[in-house]
């Protein structure tokens, strides 16, 4: 079924809906995908990720939809899991290891109108009728309801944790290593609202929304960590960041952006990180860079991005392929393993969905899994917000903490 609309936001039509949802750009980025009335829901256990896993994987009915399958993330600590490690970084905030649910509904929504897709031809009715007349969004966010966000790690803190991170670089225990700091405000904003504004003031072609009963995650990633169609796994690796400054036009910023030495060498570092990934569930020799250090621009920053493919082995299962590639390793640093041992040593509480994933896992074997990073997560009504960056041998705690505010900036003024 498809209604026609006459609000030039198309997300706005969501407000009709009151229900927990996922919605993520769709693949060709002309509109949203929002996947709704999840018939069965799990909540990963990261203490317990490769039964929480196989749980997730078990053969199910393919459903009566095009998409049949699973949306949700995976946390940070979940991933670690699954390559054998066991964080120890305090759990203060009441968020599961991951979630992700079964749609039966689906809506395609575009500028001018959504199509509605449902198991239940009745659910596809009563939709239609909702989203025909949705009531209108309160756009305002009153100062009452905003506090001023803290840090969880003041600068001499984090200089202290700077030096030792590269104390472990001058000895060769890493070649690098992100250290983030998370914000928090007392906030109380609607996670769709939220949506909407990061939308408009930074779109990205990985943003996504995930609204459950007891927290919500809002983000602009830009990042795909992981994509399979078939055979063919797809990662864009990003590294390399240098703010976008309005006093200067972007052609001089980039310029220098390319002449960056550090900059550079992080992003080939991270590239090679990448390649050896996706290489430990790929034929031999099948892996390639398809497109090598291209600046993308965005509201605040430019980076760096490569794309790399590879074919996949035939014994290679999802399972395999979560395991080698997950987390990311353009936040983590290298090698992998190790740095994510420094990061559960240095930084004071775990990361949750920060620096996890977001996506979709289909039962024909399809991924399309991000990376979660420009991420808002509304838990008890506070917004918590987390940033981070490489540290390397010629870093500065001035540069990389002056770099992670540039990022968390991005999320918090949006909430203003």
């Amino acid at each position: 079924m498809t209604v026609e609309t006459t609000s030039a936001d198309p997300l706005a039509q969501l407000a009709a809906l009151d229900t927990s949802w996922a919605v993520q750009r769709s693949p060709d980025g002309s509109g949203y995908l929002a996947f709704l009335d999840f018939d069965e829901v799990i909540e990963l256990d990261a203490d317990q990720p490769e039964d929480s896993l196989d749980k997730l994987l078990a053969p199910r009915p393919t459903q009566a939809l095009s998409f049949s399958g699973w949306v949700g993330f995976f946390s940070y600590e979940f991933l670690a899991g699954l390559m054998g490690m066991n964080c120890r970084a305090k759990r203060d905030l009441d968020l599961p290891g991951g979630w992700f649910g079964r749609p039966r509904s689906i809506l395609r929504l575009h500028q001018g109108e959504v199509e509605v897709e449902s198991t239940s031809p009745d659910r596809a009715e009563e939709i239609t009728r909702l989203l025909a007349s949705p009531p209108p969004m309160d756009e305002a966010v009153s100062s009452e309801t905003f506090a001023a966000p803290d840090c969880n790690l003041d600068f001499e803190t984090y200089r202290r944790i700077f030096l030792q991170a590269r104390e472990e670089i001058l000895d060769g225990n890493v070649y690098q290593i992100k250290i983030s700091q998370r914000y928090v405000s007392e906030a109380l904003i609607d996670p769709l609202l939220a949506f909407r504004r990061l939308e408009a003031s930074n779109p990205s072609p990985e943003s996504f929304l995930l609204k459950t009963d007891d927290f919500s995650i809002v983000s602009c990633s830009p990042e795909t960590v992981l994509l399979k169609e078939g055979p063919t796994l797809t990662t864009r690796p990003i590294g390399g960041t240098c703010e976008r400054r309005t006093e200067e036009s972007n052609g001089e910023t980039v310029d220098a952006f390319l002449g960056d030495t550090k900059e550079l060498r992080e992003h080939n570092m991270l590239v090679d990180l990448e390649r050896n990934d996706l290489s430990a569930v790929c034929l031999p020799g099948s892996v390639k860079i398809k497109r090598f250090r291209e600046v993308e621009t965005y509201a605040h920053l430019h980076h760096f991005v490569s794309t790399i493919e590879g074919r996949l082995r035939p014994d290679a299962t999802i399972s395999d392929i979560l395991k080698a590639t997950l987390p990311g390793g353009t936040i983590t640093g290298c090698p992998k393993y190790r740095a994510m041992q420094l990061i559960d040593k240095f930084e004071p509480c775990f990361r949750g969905p920060y620096t996890g994933s977001f996506g979709t896992i289909e039962d024909n074997g399809n991924l399309r899994l991000n990376l979660i990073i420009r991420a808002i997560v509304t838990l008890n009504n506070r917004c918590y917000t987390q940033a981070g960056g490489g540290i390397v041998i010629d870093s500065t705690p001035e540069y990389e903490r002056n770099e992670n505010q540039i990022k968390a900036r991005a999320l918090l003024e949006a909430m203003q």
